[in-house]
């Protein structure tokens, strides 16, 4: 190279696929979140099951990524939903 002279450089702003925003699926059934995730080019990943009394069956209660982080077009989206079960019965003694 010769002094003085020009040197071009490029930046890269890393990848050109296009970034999704998740969604919230909290608090919406196993069917409703798939549902969800689809619509917005996701799919639904890993399901771990989870006691709860308080909330209905197959109701999610966490996710990851967490809404609103960008991912790219296709990732899944682990979830952790709540499994089917008996309330507690409550025992009265007379």
């Amino acid at each position: 190279m010769k002094r003085d002279g020009f040197v071009s450089v490029v930046l890269s702003q890393g990848s050109t696929l296009q970034k999704i925003s998740v969604p919230d699926i909290t608090g919406k059934s196993l069917t409703e979140a798939k549902t969800l995730l689809a619509a917005s080019g996701l799919k639904l990943g890993n399901i771990t099951y989870i006691p709860s009394l308080e909330l209905l069956p197959n109701t999610v209660v966490e996710q990851f990524p967490r809404k609103g982080e960008l991912v790219a077009n296709g990732q899944a989206v682990d979830v952790f939903v709540v499994q089917g079960g008996e309330k507690n019965r409550e025992i009265i003694e007379y």
